[in-house]
Formats: C-alpha cells, structure tokens, sequence
C-alpha cells in the first residue's frame, strides 16, 4: 500500500488537469498513488487522464456520470489504500516537495491525524504567484472549530489527513455545492486536533471559470448553510471537544473566544443571515449545572448587553436585544432549538430587498438552485420589516392564537416578538417557535422593557396597561380574547400608514444636534402618528448635523446637491447665498419706520458690495416699550444674522403642499420664519425653550443688538399660529416682557423618551466604571455645558463647603465649552483637584448619571430642566436650586427632588448632606423619580403636540 493517496475530481478541467497531474508526478516523495475521477467531463478531459494512467501506473481512472464534486470525492475516497488522504483540485498544483513536507511533519507529530498549510495563489490572468496566508486566522488549538466559524482558514488542496480519521467522520456531504469541504473540516476537527504546516505546499491557481468566480455569494452561503447544521447537532461541548471545561480558565477562554465569534456579524457563519445558533450554544451551557463559575456567567452578560447597544435597524441588533431582555430574568434556562438554514436566508433576503445597495437577487438564486425554494412571487406588505412586540401574561403553546397571528405577521415581512411574563423556571428565558422569538420576563416594567429599544408597535393582551417604559412608536390593546383574525387586521391597520396622503411637518431648527430642544424634535419626530404626518427637519446650518442613535429610524441629510427621503423622515440643510431686492425691502418697512431706523443707506451699501439680494422683516410696527430712549435702534446686524435663512426658508416653502405646518424651533428659526412671510406666506408655530429675556440678554450682551433681537422674537411670535413654551415661567416671561397674547402660548412640557434615557443608562462605559472604582464616597454629577449659565460657581463653592466639613465626596462634571480653562483654574484655586473631575462631552451621558448617588443642577435660569428628568429616569435621586422657571415645575415644588430654595454655597451643600445621611429619603426619591418621569414621557407629550397641529385647521 502507498503512503499517500492523492484524489483529484475533475469536470471539463482539459486546460488544467494535466498541469495538475504533472504536479503529481514531479512529487520528491515518490510513495503515492493518486485516484482521479472523471465526473462526466464532456470535453477532453476522459483522454488526458487515461492517457496520464498508461504513462503512470500510480494514476487510476475512474469515469462516472456528472453529480457533483462531493459526489467525485467520495468516489475517489471509496477507492484509496493509503494511509495519509490529499486532495488535488484538478485545476490546482502540488509544490514539488508537498508530500516529503508531509511526510516529515507526520513523523514529528505522531499523534496528530490532520495537517494543512499556507497555500501560494496563481492569478491565471497575470501569471503572478503571491505567497498567501490562511484565508482565516491561525486558531489556538482548543478552539480550532470556533475559529472555523468565523473564517475558513483550511485550504482544502493543503490538507493531509490519516486514512483512519476519515473513515470515523464518513464522506463528504452532496447536499453542499460550494461547502462541502468545510462541513468535513468542522467533522473531522470535531474528532482530530489539526497541525497547522508553516510552510507553502500548494498553488491555488485562481481563474474566472471556477465556481467561486461564477457565484461567489453561493460560497458563503453554502459555508454557513453547513455551520448551521453543525450546530444544529453538536452542544457547546463538542464545539471546543479538545477543552477541559471543568477547568474555570479553560472555560473562560474557550466562551471568550465562542462570544469572539457569535458577537462577529461578518463571520461566516452569519453569511446566509442573522442566527442564534452559537449564541444560543453558549447561553445553553453557561446556564447549566455543568457550567458553575460566575465568571463565566458575569462575561456571557456582559458581551451580550453590550451587544444590545448595536446603533442600527437591523435583524442583527433586533436579535441581541431580545437576547439582552431575556437576560433580566433572575432564573436563567436557555434550551437549543435547530435553527433552519433555509428560514434564516429568508429573513435575510426581505431584508436586503427592503435595504438600498445589498444584493438580494445572489440569495434568492442560491434558494432556488440549491433548496428548491422560489422567492422572488413573495410580496412583502408597506410595513416591511416594523418590529411588532406583542405583550400577555399567558404562557403559550403551538396552538396559541397569539403564537399563530404573530406567524402570520412574520409571513407579511414584519419582525414580532412575544415578550411574556413568566417565572417557571423550565419555560426558556428566549425561545424561536416557528420563526417567532419569544421572550420570557418576571415583569414589564423599567429594569426589562428598556432593553428591547425601540419597537414600531406595542400590542398589548389579557388586560397588561400601556407601558412607558417600552420605546414603543404606536401601540394598541387588544384585551384577552382576541383572535388570530383580529390581531393581524388591528396590526395591519396601524402599520400601513403610507396608504393615505400624511400632512408634511417640518421641524426647522438651527442644527440636528446639540442641546434639549435637539433632543425634543428628534423625540417627536420619531414618535408622531405616521398614519397622519410625515415629519421632516430642515436645518440652517451645516455643523452638528451627524446623524444620532435613533433605534429604528433612518436619517439623511438632504443638501442642495443631494435629495432623498428615507423612513418618512426628511433631514434637510436650508443654508444657501440668498439676498434682498428693493422691491422687499419697501414692502416690508413703511416709510417712516425705514427713516427712523436709519437702514436704507446700509442696506444699499450691502447690496452693492456684495451683489445680493438680503431680507428684512415684514412690516410691523415697534412695541412702544421697546422704545431707545434717545438710542437709535439699528436693526442692520440682526438683519444681516437672519436674512440668509429667512431667504432659503421662503424659496423651499413655496413648494410646500397643503396642509403643511412649519414648527420653528429656538429663536433663529422662528425668526427666520416670520421673516420669510416676505416671500412666501405659510403657517409656523414658534417652538421656544427658555427663558427668552434672559437667553438673549446672555446671548448678544450689547444693549442695542438685545433690544433689536427681542423686537424680532417678538413679532415672530406675534406673527405666529401659535407659541409653545415647556413651563409656565416661559409663558409669562413672553407675556411680560415681550407683550405676545396669553392667549396665543401653549405650555407643552419637554417630552423625554423615558424607555431610550433608560436603556442608555445600563451601558457600561470604561470610563464610568474607573471612576466608580476611584470614588469611594458620595458620588455627584453634574451634566451641561461649560458656561457661566450653569453657575458652576455656586456648584463650587458647595463642594469646597462639603470638603471643608471632611464629607468624602466627588464630582462628575459632564459636558465642555468655552469655558473649561476657567473653570479647571478655579477647581485648582479651591483645592477641589482630587474631588472634582472634568469628563468632557459625552455621547451617552446616561451611565454617569446612574452611577451617581445624586444629580446636581445650579444653574443662573432654566426654562425646564431636562436634566432633573433625565436623572429621574435613571434612578437618581436630584439636587437643584430653585432657579426660574422649570426646576420647581419639573421637582413638583421639591415633592420628586430636593430644591434649594437659597442659591447660596451653603445651603446647597447642606442639601447634599442630608441625601448623604439619608438611604431612605435617597430610595423614596428614586421610587417617586420613576413615577414623575412618566408624566414627561414623549409617548404621553406627543398627543398635545398632535392636538395643537390639528386644532390650527393648518
């Protein structure tokens, strides 16, 4: 018997197989015999292989009709007699020296069955050899099949196995067209440890004729296709079957590699689709008796709460989120379930045909050349691919109507979870029935919904109320009887919101992002009704307008070389060159008004220099107590500030449709709003958030420049359908120093999106988790930006007094501005370095806030205070001066935080003292905090918005 046995399948291969048989013949290591098999080769193949046989007796020639190269190799297989199997591709080659390199290896590794090595690539094009790599990394040897999953680093022509080892694993699999040497890798390193040969034994000649040049997607698909069906087979033992898990170090290393993988959406074993079948292999054995370290444990929840905070709308992160719910149940049972290949590359391919740019055409091809399944005659419903999370408190089975309806509505394209309350502990934590997840909780409420992020709709059953605490964009109650019918038509219903023309709402602000009023629009944008208002944001400036974490949404930025509308919601960049002509300025001011504010000559002078035309205000007459007093009031440089926008602003909203309504947001925007009435009359409402006479004032400083911005807020609220406010303290701040109608002026709290606040809150920051550790006392924070409005001063101050009476303590300061020297000056010339920290600006301040034992807030003025909520939210109890106008409103008059009555240093450490001295007072106002912060809660906020649009009669 010969040492080596060499297959070699072929089909039409004429141009190369006798190159590759060449390479055979040339071996230094002469002990061989290789198996060719003709797989029904309708060219010249039959006759240059016999013709190789007569030369070689070592070559044997089998001829069989067309079926596959699985079904060649096995062919080959059923005929060797050596002891160590190669495998030649017939259009590839061995160096000459391949089998003496294996054979030295062998005899240095005796234990070992299965051997590979680097490969060198021959680009048929060019003629050009490159040294290769492994197509993956090199994996540890426990964890060799963990690594497979992630890539393909075998290459198969390099291989070297003992004859024995395969004969124990069986064939190679003909259900694979592109994989199936990968599926006999993951068998036989299931039984074998591989040792990888570190040097170059063959040349994979690369070529436009081979099957993963043809249909290069197919390879990938077969590839995780086989790795499914591995897992479908074999427990998290066998995944790592060379480890000894009984050992905690062994075991850590072995789930940290696995989680490496299953947290990897680009390995291959998630190139046909999102899947839990590794994941779920992990969470089955980490929460089973054999599995008893907490660190491991603490590790598995970790990785897969941090992967609940994946930004984007896809299965992916809608996989790990549920995942990450399932988690908060106290007692922990995953049980696997067989994932089907099949329904996972459906899922996916819905989701690339309702994705722009992926390929879905390459998936639904490899369904119907290789499953037999036709997609391309599935329609998918306008509500492709909402996510649907449907509420009871009954446990479920197959017949379930619930479990029914929601098949139903995953046939239609959309993406339900049932989430149910449960605490049997054999009932599993997440389960799939029929292509439905399934999550099982102890109880709705702030600790469990959060992690579920934002769902499209919320249907609630057997009498469960309407829960804030799930970022829910629509809901419904169903009651307890409904059936399969009735769900599927009440959700379908709610869904189809693009069946009937929408009023346009646009939101015109100053940028995207930034601060609360930011933060507002992007909340009600998300949450308006979309059966009866397609929101836009148009913006007037171009900085801050990286598009944030919006769970499910889509934003764009639309510029004036690049429109498009994606998810309903338009982002659009209003900034352009505009000017002003004679012909509007005489419209706009009467005569005696031009003469008295002295701007025709300036204005002309603009006009001629830079050769544009520019805005000013409608026609309006003076507030008599605006008079200057012998002062001339110039309007010129708040003209020159507003013009721009207000010009672009006309010229988009002529094209405006009927019906539309412009909510202008911050002083600039409502400004430009009713400035543009010049050129286009259309309906605003004006969006205020603060405390108008003293934003200005902090704002411009120059008496003139103050006098002439008020005179232009006010006419732009006077000019308006409508003005809101977030507090009273607003309301009467217009009212009494800017003259606007009462009646006019709607106070409309900020909402805040409580379920969003707080899941943000459970993100563990590295950051955040260092200064817990370094902070051994009561831990403060304070979040906002670095400027004399926030009163840093006083906030100082009390922390000298609490360092001064030897309480242990630090300060977070979050935030950063113009004003961060001074400020890190100041905490040195107090002595407060080791106390205090500057963090800088955050992108999720949420963590710091929870960490903290109390939130502290002494600003100058807020005109509500979206902070104090905010901490509420995360279970923090709150400490704020009684500033004008929206902490009192917001505390409740100090009922849901502690309000410092004296902005003085004194008593506001006093405060912080007492909530030191006070567990229970701290918990009370943490209990109480939920329960206020739900009265804020956008879902509860947007209704008032909705009425105010509709009651216009815009």
């Amino acid at each position: 018997m010969p040492f080596h046995s060499i297959i070699v399948p072929t089909y039409n291969q004429d141009k190369y197989i006798g190159a590759a048989l060449e390479s055979i013949i040339s071996q230094t290591d002469p002990d061989w015999e290789a198996i060719v098999v003709n797989d029904g080769s309708t060219d010249s193949t039959r006759e240059i292989i016999e013709a190789y046989a007569k030369r070689d007796s070592r070559i044997k020639c089998i001829h069989q009709e067309n079926g596959g190269v699985a079904r060649a190799l096995n062919t080959a297989l059923q005929h060797v007699t050596g002891d160590w199997i190669h495998w030649l591709s017939s259009d590839d080659l061995f160096e000459p020296n391949k089998l003496s390199i294996n054979r030295r290896w062998i005899a240095a590794h005796p234990q070992s069955s299965f051997f590979f090595s680097y490969f060198t690539l021959l680009r048929e094009a060019t003629g050009a050899l490159e040294r290769r790599d492994l197509w993956g990394p090199v994996p540890v040897e426990d964890h060799q099949i963990l690594t497979l999953f992630y890539r393909n680093y075998v290459s198969g022509i390099s291989i070297c196995v003992r004859r024995t080892a395969w004969e124990d694993v069986g064939f190679f699999d003909p259900a694979l067209r592109y994989a199936q040497d990968y599926d006999q890798w993951l068998r036989l390193l299931q039984k074998n440890k591989a040792t990888f040969v570190s040097e170059w034994t063959v040349i994979s000649r690369n070529h436009a004729e081979q099957g993963s040049e043809t249909f290069p997607a197919a390879c990938y698909f077969d590839t995780a296709k086989a790795a499914i069906r591995f897992l479908n087979e074999h427990p998290f033992q066998a995944l790592v079957p060379h480890a000894d898990l009984t050992r905690e170090e062994t075991a850590l290393k072995a789930v940290s590699e696995a989680l490496d993988v299953a947290c990897e959406a680009t390995a291959f074993v998630y190139a046909m689709g999102v899947h839990p079948a590794l994941i779920l292999r992990i969470l089955e054995w980490v929460y089973s008796a054999p599995c008893k370290w907490p660190a491991v444990r603490e590790l598995v929840e970790d990785r897969v709460r941090g992967m609940a905070f994946e930004p984007d709308d896809s299965n992916w992160s809608w996989m790990w989120k549920q995942l990450t719910l399932s988690l908060t149940r106290a007692e922990r049972h995953f049980a696997y379930q067989p994932v089907n290949p099949v329904d996972v590359a459906l899922r996916e391919w819905e989701a690339r045909i309702g994705r722009e740019g992926s390929d879905a055409r390459s998936l639904s091809d490899y369904l119907s050349r290789f499953d037999n399944v036709e997609v391309e005659g599935s329609g998918l419903g306008v509500s492709h691919r909402a996510r649907v999370a449907l509420l009871t408190n009954r446990s479920l089975d197959d017949g379930a109507p619930l479990l029914i309806a929601a098949r139903q509505l995953l046939s239609l394209g959309l993406r339900p979870v049932i989430l149910a309350v449960g605490n049997e502990p054999s009932t599993p934590n997440w389960s799939v029935r029929g292509g439905v997840a399934a999550v099982s909780v102890e109880r709705f409420d702030m600790n469990t919904l959060p992690w579920l992020g934002d769902v499209d709709l919320a249907v609630y059953f057997d009498g469960i109320g309407r829960n804030s605490w799930l970022g829910s964009l629509a809901a419904i109650d169903m009651g307890g009887d409904s059936d399969v019918e009735e769900i599927v038509k009440a959700v379908s219903a709610v869904l189809n919101y693009d069946k009937e023309p929408v009023r346009p709402v646009v939101f015109l602000e100053r940028v995207l992002t930034g601060g609360g009023a930011e933060r507002v629009v992007l909340d009600l944008t998300r949450h308006l009704d979309r059966r009866r208002y397609k929101p836009e944001i148009w913006t007037m400036f171009e900085e801050h307008n990286a598009v944030p974490d919006l769970g499910h949404a889509s934003f764009r930025l639309i510029t004036q070389e690049e429109v498009v509308e994606t998810s309903g919601v338009v982002v659009k960049n209003m900034r352009g060159a505009v000017g002003i002509g004679q012909k509007i300025y005489h419209r706009m001011l009467n005569e005696r008004l031009r003469e008295k504010l002295a701007v025709g000559r300036t204005l002309r002078g603009i006009w001629r220099s830079r050769h544009r035309r520019q805005i000013i205000p409608p026609k309006a007459e003076m507030p008599a107590d605006f008079s200057v007093g012998g002062e001339k009031l110039s309007l010129i440089p708040s003209v020159i500030h507003h013009q721009i926008q207000a010009q672009a602003l006309g010229k988009a909203t002529a094209n405006l449709p009927a019906g539309a309504v412009v909510i202008a947001v911050m002083e600039e925007a409502s400004v430009a709003a009713w400035m543009a009435q010049a050129e286009t009359s259309f309906p605003y409402i004006a969006s205020l958030h603060t405390m108008e006479s003293l934003c200005i004032d902090d704002i411009y400083r120059e008496p003139q420049r103050i006098r002439s911005e008020r005179w232009f807020l006010a006419n732009a609220c006077q000019g308006a359908r409508k003005v809101t406010v977030p507090s009273a303290g607003c309301k009467d701040d217009l009212v009494d120093v800017f003259k606007v109608g009462g009646g006019l002026i709607d106070v409309v709290p900020n909402p805040v999106d409580c379920s969003r606040i707080r899941r943000l809150s459970f993100q563990r920051l590295t950051a955040v988790q260092d200064w817990v550790r370094k902070s051994s006392g009561f831990r403060l924070v304070h979040v906002g930006r670095l400027d004399p409005q926030k009163n840093h001063e006083l906030l100082f101050l009390a922390c000298k007094e609490l360092m001064n009476a030897e309480r242990d303590f630090s300060l977070a300061l979050v935030g950063d501005g113009w004003a961060r020297p001074a400020l890190e000056k100041r905490i040195a010339e107090l002595g407060l370095t080791n106390h205090i920290t500057l963090v800088g600006e955050q992108e999720n301040p949420a963590p710091w806030i929870a960490a903290a034992d109390a939130l502290t807030l002494t600003s100058h003025f807020e005109a509500f205070g979206l902070v104090l909520v905010e901490a509420m939210i995360c279970g923090t109890p709150v400490v704020s001066v009684d500033c004008p106008v929206g902490p009192s409103d917001v505390l409740g008059g100090g009922n849901f935080g502690m309000l410092v009555d004296e902005a003085s240093p004194r008593a506001f450490a006093q405060a912080i003292s007492t909530l030191m001295d006070s567990p229970g007072l701290a918990q009370q106002l943490r209990e109480k905090g939920y329960e206020r912060a739900l009265a804020f809660d956008v879902k509860q906020i947007v209704p008032a918005w909705e009425r105010l649009i509709d009651a216009q009669g815009l």
